[in-house]
């Protein structure tokens, strides 16, 4: 089933779509400035879905379980992505995070199981944000992430590589980046931060394999 909405006034309520196994395809009215909480949660058919091109925020579980979504593709006007939105979407496979994005939930991706790459290029990666993609292999992190959050890739044993692009470390909760007894990571990092990165907290960890 196809849902196309049109009306450029429409409002959508939480969790209207919630359970709707036969919805495969949604097009959503280009004014739509935010996706509510759990509003396709568990549509475990959807395939796509195109964003608003003025989307600012994803809440909290929208697509939760949409484990047959493959791709998605964020505006450049994202500022926030809820606690648990994309929990177990296990079809996506690679995920990138535009610039204006301030804000990434507890929960927002973990598990997604088919997920090999990852690419957050701004704001604080929130607690859990990736714990358990099990066969992520690799992630970038862009000058603009300052933070990440409790177990944020956690559980990642298939993790090979990060390439981590701010000047400055960012700062890591508890069990942030996986611990070295689960995979060998090999860490890209601007060339005249390679000292700094060397003694912080949990990058010190890891094998740095070149400059960036």
């Amino acid at each position: 089933m196809l849902v196309t909405i049109n009306a450029p006034d429409v409002t959508i309520g939480p969790y209207v779509f919630s359970y709707c196994r036969s919805l495969h395809c949604v097009a959503l009215p280009e004014n739509m400035r935010l996706i509510p909480p759990g509003t396709f949660y568990e549509c475990r058919l959807l395939t796509s879905i195109n964003l608003p091109y003025n989307l600012i925020a994803i809440g909290d579980a929208s697509f939760y379980e949409c484990i047959s979504l493959c791709g998605i593709d964020f505006p450049s006007t994202i500022e926030t992505i809820g606690k648990l939105a994309f929990y177990k979407c296990s079809s996506l496979l690679a995920l990138s995070l535009p610039s204006s994005l301030k804000r990434l939930g507890t929960l927002s991706f973990s598990r997604c199981d088919g997920l090999l790459s990852a690419t957050i290029s701004n704001g604080n990666i929130g607690a859990n944000s990736f714990s358990n993609c099990n066969c992520l292999r690799t992630v970038t992190i862009g000058k603009g992430v300052t933070r990440l959050g409790q177990s944020a890739f956690a559980g990642c044993i298939s993790l090979e590589k990060i390439v981590a692009l701010n000047p400055t470390p960012p700062y890591c909760d508890v069990d942030s980046l996986p611990s070295p007894s689960d995979c060998r990571i090999s860490l890209s990092v601007p060339y005249s931060s390679s000292k700094l990165y060397s003694s912080a907290p949990q990058w010190r960890d890891m094998h740095q394999a070149g400059a960036v």
